[in-house]
């Protein structure tokens, strides 16, 4: 349905209700600034900790190839008989990006479990060692494994589900 606007310019009505509709993604965010707020204010008072805070959103991505290995050439009706290997090669990029800014800090490994975690966490606390940082991650298993150590100059931060 399209509706005029007095000056007589077409307005969809759709759009109009879609801007006017509260989002669920713009609840979460509100309800991420407010906890950010709460918890700086916690370690500012609290503990007593006059490091920069700093946001990161952090995410694992697996990149790769599937491949097929040849096909087999047989008489017309019959049907191919012969192994067939596939090939799986790829690695996992973990990574974590400060959106004020746009730095980001990234390694590569061969697989996703919390072994790997605990090491990309553990190259992230030292590549910001000054500043207190958050890290905005999914609720991945091995985000919340019981043998990971979280550094102690890094929060995680869990998204909602």
């Amino acid at each position: 349905m399209v509706k005029r606007s007095p000056q007589g310019k077409a307005q969809s009505s759709s759009s109009a209700k879609y801007q006017a509709e509260p989002s669920p993604a713009r609840d979460i965010l509100k309800n991420l600034a407010d906890d950010l707020d709460l918890l700086s204010q916690y370690y500012r008072q609290v503990r007593q900790d006059e490091r920069p805070i700093r946001y990161f959103a952090g995410d694992e991505s697996r990149f790769g190839l599937h491949t097929l290995i040849g096909r087999l050439i047989t008489a017309f009706g019959v049907k191919p008989i012969g192994s067939w290997q596939w090939i799986f090669k790829a690695f996992w990029l973990y990574g974590a990006v400060e959106p004020t800014t746009g730095e980001a800090f990234f390694l590569q490994f061969s697989h996703v479990d919390t072994d790997c975690y605990q090491w990309f966490l553990d190259e992230f606390s030292k590549a910001y060692p000054d500043s207190l940082n958050l890290l905005q991650v999914d609720n991945g298993r091995f985000h919340k494994g019981k043998d990971l150590i979280v550094p102690e100059n890094i929060i995680l931060v869990f998204q909602p589900p």
